[in-house]
């Protein structure tokens, strides 16, 4: 099902690629630490995508299921993504509206617990 969750993060409709991000973000939740060892190099560059997306809600989200797919995940794994998702979500931080800081705050927060000494 990866798969095809992922390809929908592209789909032209917004409603579409919340509900893709929900459903990834649910799994990060059910099935941690073997979703995130088995799928993440499906899942994070996808999401990282996403962080770009023009509608703010889907923006939220994404980072909503970065949140619920860092607190499952190893430093090992999360060292890879750091250099690529920190800036972004810095970024969204900085010039996001509300809804999209808060989410990219809390973003931010579950990647350094995630990466632990490696996130400086």
């Amino acid at each position: 099902m990866v798969p095809v969750i992922v390809q929908h993060l592209q789909h032209p409709n917004p409603k579409i690629r919340y509900a893709a991000l929900h459903c990834i973000g649910q799994m990060a939740d059910d099935m941690t630490e073997d979703f995130q060892e088995n799928f993440h190099e499906q899942v994070l560059p996808a999401l990282t995508l996403v962080l770009d997306d023009p509608i703010p809600r889907v923006q939220a989200h994404a980072c909503a299921a970065l949140t619920n797919f860092f607190e499952g995940c190893d430093e090992n794994i999360i060292v890879n993504y750091v250099g690529t998702i920190m800036p972004k979500l810095c970024n969204l931080i900085q010039i996001g509206i509300s809804i999209i800081k808060e989410n990219a705050v809390t973003a931010l927060a579950s990647l350094a617990e995630a990466a632990k000494e490696q996130f400086t």
